[in-house]
């Protein structure tokens, strides 16, 4: 590969070198491309740079399709669409903050799986312009009776602030999650991963 030095012989010597390679495909493909990106100045064939994080500042929440629950189980799809004009890479767990008209409701908020919610570690993916990603929520019922009413949810990106964060008003109330009460099982909240499709937030 070093005898690529006079500009003159380039297209001559890079071609024997292919042709000497040819029963290596693959390898005398790279060797062209790695030539070619330094004659470029440096530029790299390996990829674009990294994408910047999502910003959910840019996104808008909406509530997903209703969910077929197992018996006792509520659970709320929400699908988080990218309104900006820009692609970004989304990672990990949401921060979840349920409230009502009395502010804040203090539920149990637990990331990983539970009878509904998938239990898989969070991976990353890209969010482009327009598409979506899915976080799901679960809780088992109240079983006595209900003491609130969660009828806002406000999702941001756990362990970033900076990121900012988006609310949707739930005004459905089969979507309502209703809180039991302190230590009732009812008022755990399992959370799923951002994850880039509806059906991979759920268990099995």
């Amino acid at each position: 590969m070093t005898p690529l030095v006079l500009a003159g012989g380039l297209g001559r010597r890079l071609v024997s070198f292919v042709d000497d390679c040819t029963v290596v495909r693959v390898g005398s493909a790279v060797a062209v491309l790695v030539v070619g990106a330094g004659l470029a100045g440096g530029v790299g064939f390996a990829g674009s740079k990294p994408l910047a994080p999502c910003r959910l500042a840019a996104f808008a929440l909406r509530l997903g399709p209703k969910v077929s629950e197992a018996t006792g189980q509520h659970t709320d799809a929400l699908r988080l669409v990218n309104r900006s004009g820009s692609s970004c890479s989304l990672d990990g767990y949401p921060s979840v903050r349920l409230s009502d008209g009395g502010g804040h409701v203090p539920f149990l908020i637990r990331d990983g799986g539970d009878q509904m919610i998938t239990s898989h570690r969070p991976t990353s993916f890209v969010v482009r312009p327009g598409r979506s990603a899915w976080v799901l929520l679960n809780h088992y019922r109240c079983d006595q009776r209900d003491l609130r009413g969660a009828t806002t949810v406000r999702i941001g990106v756990a362990g970033h602030k900076r990121a900012g964060a988006v609310s949707l008003r739930i005004t459905d109330q089969d979507r309502v999650l209703s809180y039991c009460g302190p230590g009732d099982p009812g008022s755990i909240v399992a959370v799923s991963p951002f994850e880039p499709t509806f059906r991979a937030g759920f268990s099995g």
